[in-house]
């Protein structure tokens, strides 16, 4: 039934019942009940009996898009009752959030406290958004299909499964290592007599620090990205210090996992620089650091994640062997991953100039290391991540790479 037809019903209803005679009435009531009275009683029965087809026959919408604040608002200026806006509400959603500022301003058009309780909570936009982004990650999760995990990044850049997306690409097609820039000779090696380490030639060179161009990952204190170069070459460890080192060196060993090939942990800075100082070198500074550890890469990372570096997805909860994954094109193993690499730069901001054998700031309160280790998730285990730590502080996650002479 249309309105139109339902509003004929109920005006010839009325007009029959009021022209009702009421002398005729009269003869057939009982003492008790006046003509009017009963009239009202048919009256009140039939809306009753109208009322449900009535408001059956409002419109519901037919959504093509969420309702915004101004078409509910509209609903009810023209009188459409509660019962229908609740529908549309829940039908086709909202297109805004239901703030407390909404709710006010649709309670002061006289919006019923039933369809106010509907807005609070329909789904809003933001809502509508992760449900769709949700849903995008679980349609493609078990895919093989490169294709649809680039699309998926494309549409959300910033997606909480970035992360997880980006390593099923990796998986999928695994990046081979980069090789050496033409102007960066072959490294040459040596060992350093009073640790037994072996130590790698880096040399001078130019490259741009900090966030890596099309890193979606970085935070903030890893810009401005900008251009240092490194002006003297330096020997730099070919892998973490390990323990046999540090207990050659020291004639202790402080590690939680105890192995002669772990590296070593749980050492602090002053530590840490002390037994750099005692095989003749120093710790390297930040900007030494990421020169070698992207040995002419401009990527987040300078390979496959999981052949490079042990962390969180592949570590097992503790520290391994160095040497296990393969090198930069420097030759340096364990760049990332395995365990922190405390370096002899206060931690601080970046500047966007050029620099040229940046030390860091001259003063501060933490540290800075480079590197992630077992322990840390993905985000972490890129060449320009910058971690900071109180120079006192050991922990099990917490190593060292000395620069040799």
């Amino acid at each position: 039934m249309g309105p139109r037809f339902l509003g004929t019903i109920a005006k010839q209803l009325c007009r029959t019942l009021f022209n009702f005679r009421a002398a005729n009435v009269r003869e057939r009531l009982p003492a008790s009940k006046s003509a009017t009275q009963t009239i009202a009683e048919f009256v009140s029965i039939a809306m009753l009996l109208l009322l449900p087809a009535w408001t059956e026959a409002q419109p519901v919408a037919r959504c093509s898009r969420p309702l915004s604040e101004a078409q509910l608002t509209e609903l009810r200026k023209g009188s459409v009752p509660a019962p229908v806006i609740e529908q549309n509400v829940a039908k086709c959603g909202i297109a805004f959030e239901s703030t407390g500022e909404v709710i006010g301003r649709l309670r002061s058009v006289g919006m019923p406290q039933t369809v106010l309780d509907a807005v609070r909570v329909a789904i809003g936009p933001a809502e509508r958004a992760r449900q769709a982004e949700q849903a995008s990650w679980q349609s493609i999760k078990d895919s093989r299909d490169p294709g649809l995990f680039e699309q998926f990044l494309r549409e959300y850049p910033a997606s909480q499964y970035a992360g997880a997306v980006r390593e099923k690409l990796a998986a999928l097609k695994p990046a081979a290592p980069p090789p050496p820039p033409a102007a960066i000779a072959p490294a040459a090696n040596k060992v350093n007599p009073k640790d037994g380490l072996t130590y790698v030639w880096i040399p001078p060179g130019t490259f741009r620090m900090g966030c890596s161009p099309g890193d979606n990952e970085c935070f903030d204190n890893e810009k401005p990205a900008h251009q240092v170069t490194m002006t003297k070459g330096f020997w730099l460890g070919e892998t973490p210090v390990t323990q046999q080192a540090w207990q050659r060196v020291t004639g202790q060993n402080p590690s939680n996992f105890k192995g002669p090939s772990l590296p070593i942990e749980t050492v602090n800075w002053d530590e840490a620089k002390a037994y750099c100082v005692a095989i003749g070198g120093r710790l390297p500074t930040e900007a030494e650091w990421e020169y070698a550890a992207r040995a002419g890469s401009t990527g987040a990372r300078y390979g496959n994640l999981d052949e490079i570096a042990w962390y969180s997805g592949n570590s097992g909860s503790q520290t391994h062997e160095v040497r296990r994954k393969s090198p930069n094109a420097f030759g340096l193993f364990d760049m990332l991953g395995n365990v922190w690499q405390w370096t002899a730069d206060w931690y601080g901001d970046y500047y966007p100039s050029a620099h040229s054998d940046p030390s860091g700031a001259a003063s501060g309160q933490y540290r800075a290391l480079r590197g992630g280790s077992w322990y840390n998730d993905p985000r972490l285990a890129r060449v320009s991540y910058r971690g900071r730590y109180a120079p006192g502080d050991r922990l099990n996650v917490i190593g060292l790479r000395c620069v040799g002479v």
